[in-house]
């Protein structure tokens, strides 16, 4: 291993870290900065986190706030009241928070309530940056030039990538969790054989507390990753290691954290099977007038508006609809004749729980 004296590093070391820290941020500002904005457009997910602050695209009044945009990117987002009950708990929050905060001050300022989504990217991009730097710094400590060169040169090789920063500049989660998994694999490895203390044994439980709240689909990712780091260490030591048990617990608590909002969900209502079963009476249906040029009949009303959502839309307050559902049955009552379009009580159901559905 390169190794140098922990205490000081030579100014070129510190120069060519500098350098790939300042080529990295030049090539993702190329596209934070981009005008007309590049960024993911937004399939859905992304109202699960701004609706916790209610705010939203600029986009006409008649539009519902809450409509996906797959078409493209919003720019301008503005402040929204809504009585919605919809806001996913997620280690991505912190980002939305502080970018609302950073609007809410501008506008008590005196600015406009049109507010720029470049705010939360560049927020995104410093978190990434000072992360980097801290841990660059780190391996100098330890005397390993090599690896901190090597975990600068992911900035401007692998970070300012645009399959990455095309999520600055929006509220999807990603960038939460290749924070959370960057951070809690070059933790693993500098403190590989390094004594436990509470200050690493912390910062090793948040990152994998973090990683697995950021989405449900990385829930079990540090989990895995700890049984792991307790099996090398089993290997090598004949003992379990500090750092599988730091992950492990930070995982743990991500996934009690996931399980009290998901059990939050069903105790509303025991409602995927009526949900499902709605989605697919409404496919045969459509088929069925396509194909056969049937106009729906009664029961098949009942079937559908009273049946299949009756008794699980009614638990819950008014609210915006999924509009996808909402597009399907209003098709299908022009079409039909005679199945009219769901009440926002009836259909309040599939806005706060379509997200997990369809």
């Amino acid at each position: 291993m390169n190794t140098l004296p922990s205490t000081r590093a030579p100014r070129v070391l510190l120069g060519l870290i500098a350098l790939l820290s300042l080529l990295g941020t030049l090539r993702a500002f190329m596209l934070w900065a981009h005008d007309p904005l590049y960024a993911y457009a937004n399939s859905y997910d992304q109202t699960r986190y701004t609706s916790c602050f209610h705010f939203y695209p600029d986009r006409p009044a008649q539009i519902p706030p809450q409509q996906n945009s797959p078409a493209a990117p919003y720019a301008k987002y503005r402040f929204i009241a809504t009585g919605d009950p919809m806001c996913y708990w997620s280690s991505e929050l912190p980002f939305t928070a502080a970018t609302a905060l950073i609007w809410t001050v501008g506008e008590a300022l005196g600015g406009a309530a049109l507010h720029d989504v470049r705010w939360v990217g560049a927020l995104r991009w410093l978190a990434l940056l000072a992360l980097s730097l801290a841990l660059s710094r780190a391996w100098l400590r330890r005397g390993d030039a090599r690896a901190a060169l090597a975990n600068a040169a992911l900035l401007p090789l692998l970070f300012a990538d645009p399959g990455n920063t095309l999520y600055l500049n929006t509220f999807y989660a990603e960038w939460s969790a290749l924070l959370a998994a960057y951070a809690l694999v070059a933790a693993t490895l500098l403190w590989r054989d390094a004594p436990a203390s509470r200050r690493r044994f912390a910062l090793l439980a948040l990152a994998a507390f973090v990683l697995a709240t950021s989405k449900i689909q990385h829930l079990l990712l540090p989990l895995g990753l700890a049984v792991l780091v307790l099996l090398l260490d089993r290997l090598r030591h004949g003992r379990f290691g500090w750092r599988g048990g730091a992950l492990a617990l930070g995982a743990l608590a991500g996934l009690a954290l996931q399980v009290v909002q998901r059990l939050g969900e069903h105790a509303l209502g025991d409602v995927g099977d009526e949900a499902t079963q709605l989605a697919e009476t409404v496919g045969l249906f459509r088929q069925r007038h396509h194909q056969q040029r049937a106009p729906l009949a009664a029961d098949d009303l009942d079937d559908v508006a009273h049946r299949a959502i009756g008794k699980a839309a009614a638990r819950f307050a008014d609210g915006l609809v999924d509009l996808d559902l909402r597009f399907q049955v209003e098709d299908l009552a022009v079409q039909g004749g005679s199945l009219p379009v769901p009440t926002s009580r009836e259909t309040a159901f599939f806005t706060w729980r379509g997200q997990f559905l369809f």
